[in-house]
C-alpha cells in the first residue's frame, strides 16, 4: 500500500522519488491565496518530468493512500524524455503540448503564476519561456517562444473555465527522483496605477490682494514747482449757451477769481498802468 502524508506545518522542501505521476503528499500550506489566483515558486534538481497538480480542495486520505488522486489541472514540464511541456486538464484526458521544450535549468527557481483563466510558467529555471496557457473566447491558446498553438475545442475550453476554482497543489515525478526546494506561495502583485496631476490656468481664489504703496513726500523745491504749474488757469467747458458763465470777474485788489462752476486756479490782480505827465522844458534867455 502506498504511503501518504498530511503535514501541519509549512513545507518548503519535498523529495519526490519516482512516483510515476502519483501525488502522494498534500500539505495544507501549499494553498493559493485565492482560487486560481497566486504565485507558486520552487527550485527543482531534475531536468525532466517536473510535475505540478492542482485541486479545488484537499483530497481525502483514502484517495491519497490508494493513489486515486487525479488533479483537475496538471502542469508537466519536460516530459517524454525532456522533449515537450504540457498543461492538461484531469490528468491525461485533455492536454496541450508545447511546440518546443521549455529547457529546465537544474537548481534554478521556476515560477508558476495563475490569474483566473491564464497560467504562466517562467523564471530563471526556464530557458525557453515564458510558457503560457490562456482561454480566449471558446479557444485555449498555448504560447511559448517556439510558437503558438490554438485548438478550437469548446468542450476543452469549458473544462478549463471550471479550473478557475483550483487552490491547492502538490508536486510529483515520473521515473526519476526530483528534489523540490524553496517552495513558497504568494499573492499576485498589485497593479500599479499612475496619478496624473494637471495644473489649472485660472488664478487661485486665495490670491493676496494688491498692497497700496504710499507716495514719497514732495521736497520744498518740488512744492514750489507744483505751485507755479497750478497758477495756470484751466478752462472749464459749459454744457450750453444758456448756462451760467464759468468765471466771475475779479474784484479790484482780490487775487483769487471766484468761479460759479468748474475749476479755477488763483491768479494775481493786474495793477492799473498810469502815465506820468511830461514836464515842459523852459528855455531861458528868450
Amino acid at each position: 500500500m502506498m504511503s501518504f502524508m498530511y503535514n501541519v506545518s509549512a513545507m518548503t522542501s519535498y523529495t519526490s522519488s519516482a512516483e510515476g505521476g502519483d501525488y502522494s503528499t498534500w500539505d495544507p500550506s501549499w494553498k493559493l491565496p485565492a482560487p486560481s489566483q497566486g504565485v507558486i515558486t520552487f527550485t527543482p534538481t531534475g531536468v525532466s518530468d517536473v510535475m505540478i497538480g492542482l485541486l479545488p480542495s484537499l483530497p481525502d486520505s483514502g484517495s491519497i493512500a490508494s493513489g486515486q488522486v487525479v488533479p483537475l489541472l496538471e502542469i508537466l514540464l519536460e516530459g517524454w524524455g525532456s522533449e515537450l511541456a504540457t498543461m492538461r486538464v484531469q490528468s491525461q484526458l485533455d492536454s496541450f503540448q508545447s511546440v518546443a521544450p521549455v529547457g529546465i535549468v537544474s537548481g534554478q527557481p521556476i515560477t508558476i503564476t495563475l490569474n483566473a483563466n491564464q497560467i504562466e510558467v517562467s523564471g530563471p529555471g526556464i530557458t525557453n519561456g515564458p510558457l503560457t496557457l490562456e482561454i480566449q473566447d471558446s479557444n485555449a491558446v498555448m504560447s511559448c517562444p517556439g510558437g503558438d498553438m490554438s485548438i478550437p475545442d469548446p468542450g476543452f475550453a469549458a473544462l478549463l473555465n471550471n479550473v478557475t476554482g483550483v487552490q491547492y497543489f502538490s508536486l510529483s515525478s515520473w521515473d526519476s527522483e526530483i528534489v523540490y526546494s524553496d517552495i513558497s506561495v504568494s499573492p499576485l502583485a498589485p497593479i500599479q496605477t499612475q496619478t496624473v496631476i494637471t495644473k489649472s490656468k485660472s488664478k487661485p481664489s486665495h490670491a493676496p490682494a494688491p498692497v497700496a504703496v504710499p507716495k514719497k513726500p514732495m521736497s520744498h523745491e518740488e512744492q514750489i514747482i507744483a505751485a507755479k504749474k497750478a497758477a495756470v488757469v484751466q478752462p472749464v467747458s459749459t454744457t450750453s449757451a444758456s448756462s451760467k458763465t464759468s468765471y466771475q470777474k475779479a474784484k479790484p485788489g482780490v487775487g483769487v477769481v471766484q468761479p460759479t462752476a468748474g475749476f479755477v486756479t488763483p491768479i494775481p490782480p493786474k495793477r492799473p498802468h498810469t502815465k506820468k505827465p511830461m514836464k515842459k522844458r523852459v528855455v531861458l534867455g528868450k
